[in-house]
């Protein structure tokens, strides 16, 4: 029987800088489903944020293995069904006095 687990990483958060999530344990999941939310962005110069997946084998290396640029409120979803032992979530955000508001972000996961 496969099981279904959600981790929420961001809940109604605002973003301003770069930063990276707790680490999460997924050797074990076949697919992965990772859902964001951003209800608010402003700044000039077109404020962009990145959502980052990356995996890692160790939790010290990590690779750059599934990309969402966002420039505008709304919802995104990635589906992956190819990564690594360990997965975390980073985020980089450009532009002039950027701000991302009510960002979530959440990883379902089956095995």
């Amino acid at each position: 029987m496969r099981q279904t687990f959600h981790n929420e990483i961001l809940k109604s958060q605002t973003i301003t800088g770069n930063s990276n999530s707790a680490v999460f344990g997924k050797g074990w999941a076949l697919e992965m489903l990772l859902n964001i939310r951003v209800r608010g962005v402003s700044g000039t110069a077109t404020p962009t944020l990145k959502i980052i997946l990356q995996t890692s084998p160790d939790k010290v290396n990590w690779a750059n293995l599934e990309t969402e640029t966002i420039t505008a409120s709304g919802e995104y979803a990635k589906r992956i069904t190819n990564f690594g032992k360990y997965v975390r979530v980073a985020w980089t955000v450009t532009g002039t006095t950027p701000s991302f508001t009510g960002v979530d972000v959440y990883m379902q996961t089956k095995g």
